[in-house]
């Protein structure tokens, strides 16, 4: 196999000014945990990140307390204000049973995740031996108050089956879909082998209390001969959720990313009858880290490694912009860093992007002053295409040349502002905290556009709500508004075909739409009907091209026509406020819909009072409170779906 090594040698777009982003953690540490002699606690090895609905930033970390036996518990620290303060470093905050058990953690992998809910409920699922079993299981904390105080504090809470065969569960990833059902996924051992280890996931619909997982155990990925591990999820705006893990090969092969797709809620995933990899085969790839960004294009970073001397770790990239479909590690390895030509390793990645699809990949990496590692930031502007980080990484970390950092974690908040936590030594306590740092300022732009404009019916002013917008290959979709009204955002800068597609109308595709950088392409589409006929039709005889015309003179003969017996028998020119049946001093289809409705339903379709006087007579001289004003009647008028009126 031919495998393409894409790095940016020199990003053109990306290469003004020496920093993207002004980093607070550069110009000073900021613990983000306590730190106090003597020892309060131990040191850190692990944490997750999320932000709040209104930009509060909460974190969980695993953290040694020095108990006898030692053990690590659960610890929380959040901030209110932007990340400038934080609650944990005035004291700790243990959040989870203090039952004896030990949270599992590891100096490189995440073993609890967080995430909140549109209500603003934070949740927190980690790994932990169920103190009625010894078999460790995926856990549950949730608090409804910002973190104040804790649901299941007191006991642990299992999500996983603690009865079934699967055991030793680890790593686990939460998600929220938009209508707040929570869904965790994980690794687990299967069959007691040490290579059969299987990604398996469990739901809530009722805010945490009942999960599907805890009475059987649901497997997601592929079971065959190689070991699943290291599960991350997302869930789109529209619900579909999204899991990547790493297969490996103790066979002596590569390893790859896997993926699975649920577009049900979760009731079937993709992965559970098929392999499918979304990447090149690669030495030791792992800790993938997904982000669906604000266009519904989703992105991958995970480490990889060279065998061949000098050894090196690598951050990676593969990303798909039409759902899953295909994705750009199929084809090309993509590297964030300096890639394998930098001799310089990097660790643990993570990913986020701003409101404008910014993507910022932050990881850890030796700094060649210090000699220790940093936190330095990786930004791409075409959607992963390239990264400046192949020639000009953004340092996160203020280099102190004594401890290294590791195991960053970003989010972006309000006004795109990003955030990052690491865990960092502390030499004068010999142990590790967390820190943080703030990017501010980001002077990237997205190499993106727009494509916007109104989708119409052809031959009318009438617009068509509910058309199903397209930008093909792009994964990018949206409906047209009530006014026919449509934008496509944040499409990358290219030459793209644009489906529209209504259940009522002939699909239509549009060719060859260009799409620039800052730019709102204009592009208006008229829509010819499907399963529709005119009644009575063009009464008028106003006939010329397709479709023929039918405008406010015809709903006038239709309405003569009902009232004649089957002829246009009466003086016309009386009806045109007649026609108005919904009172919108407008002609339209609405209007003839419920007129032909009424005489077919025998009269019982009354859609505005007074419907018989101002079917016969107009807008009458003296009208009731609340008649529409028609002194100039508007004439536009619309088809009428097919069997009405027959």
């Amino acid at each position: 196999m031919r495998i393409i090594i894409r790095i940016i040698a020199g990003m053109i777009a990306l290469t003004v000014g020496a920093a993207y982003a002004e980093w607070s953690g550069t110009v000073a540490d900021q613990p983000i945990t306590y730190q106090t002699i003597p020892e309060d606690s131990l040191d850190v090895k692990t944490a997750s990140f999320c932000i709040g609905n209104n930009g509060e930033l909460y974190v969980v970390s695993a953290q040694g307390e020095p108990y006898s036996p030692y053990r690590r518990e659960l610890f929380f620290t959040k901030s209110i204000d932007g990340g400038y303060t934080w609650t944990g470093t005035s004291g700790n905050v243990i959040i989870n049973a203090d039952d004896g058990q030990n949270v599992y953690q590891s100096a490189n992998k995440k073993y609890s995740d967080i995430a909140v809910d549109s209500e603003g409920r934070i949740f927190i699922v980690w790994c932990e031996d169920y103190e009625t079993t010894g078999i460790r299981e995926i856990m549950l904390l949730y608090s409804t108050d910002g973190g104040n105080t804790w649901e299941n504090s007191a006991a642990d809470v299992p999500i996983s089956n603690s009865s079934g065969a699967a055991y030793d569960a680890n790593n686990p990833s939460l998600a929220i879909d938009p209508s707040d059902n929570l869904h965790v996924v994980w690794h687990q051992k299967t069959d007691g082998v040490y290579n059969n280890y299987e990604v398996l996931y469990s739901k809530s619909s009722d805010h945490g209390l009942i999960w599907t997982g805890q009475s059987v155990d649901r497997e997601i990925s592929f079971r065959d001969a190689l070991p699943a591990w290291d599960p991350d999820i997302e869930i789109d705006g529209a619900g579909n959720i999204y899991v990547v893990w790493n297969e490996d090969d103790y066979s002596g092969g590569e390893d790859q990313l896997l993926y699975g797709k649920s577009t049900d809620g979760g009731l079937s995933f993709s992965s559970e009858t098929t392999d499918k990899h979304i990447t090149l085969e690669y030495k030791e790839t792992g800790k993938a880290a997904i982000h669906i960004d604000a266009s519904n294009n989703i992105h991958v970073v995970y480490k990889g490694s060279i065998s061949d001397a000098p050894y090196t770790k690598l951050c990676l990239y593969t990303g798909s912009r039409d759902g899953g479909v295909s994705w750009s590690g199929q084809a090309e390895l993509t590297f964030i860093d300096f890639g394998p030509t930098g001799g310089i390793d990097t660790w643990n990645p993570d990913i986020t992007s701003t409101s404008t699809c910014v993507l910022a990949a932050v990881y850890s990496a030796e700094n060649s002053v210090t000699g220790y590692d940093d936190i330095w930031t990786s930004y791409s502007t075409d959607l992963g295409v390239s990264w400046s980080g192949n020639t000009n990484p953004d340092l996160v970390s203020l280099p102190d040349y004594v401890t290294g950092s590791y195991v960053p974690y970003i989010v972006t908040g309000p006004g795109d502002t990003l955030h990052v936590v690491w865990r960092e030594g502390l030499t004068s306590l010999s142990r590790e905290d967390m820190y943080y740092s703030r990017g501010d300022t980001l002077v990237l732009e997205a190499e993106v556009g727009w494509i916007a404009g109104v989708v119409s019916e052809a031959g009318y002013r009438d617009p068509i709500a509910d058309v199903h917008v397209i930008a093909e290959g792009t994964g990018i979709d949206t409906y047209t508004n009530q006014d026919g009204q449509y934008i496509l955002d944040n499409i990358p800068v290219g030459v793209y075909d644009i489906s529209f597609s209504h259940d009522n109308y002939a699909d239509s595709t549009v060719t060859n739409i260009a799409v620039t950088v800052g730019d709102t392409t204009i592009l208006d589409v008229a829509l010819n009907p499907s399963a529709y006929e005119y009644l009575p039709g063009d009464v008028n005889m106003a006939l010329g091209i397709w479709p023929p015309s039918v405008i406010g003179g015809d709903v006038t003969y239709l309405v003569g026509y009902f009232i004649g017996g089957g002829q246009a028998a009466c003086n016309l020119d009386g009806f045109w406020a007649s026609a108005d049946i919904n009172g919108d001093c407008t002609i339209i289809g609405g209007d003839v819909t419920a007129l032909v409705g009424y005489f077919v339903a025998g009269g019982t379709i009354t859609p505005c009072p007074d419907y018989e006087s101002a079917w016969l007579e107009g807008v009458p001289d003296d009208p009731p409170a609340g008649w529409p004003n028609c002194d100039t009647p508007v004439i536009n008028s619309r088809i009428i779906p097919t069997g009405l009126g027959k």
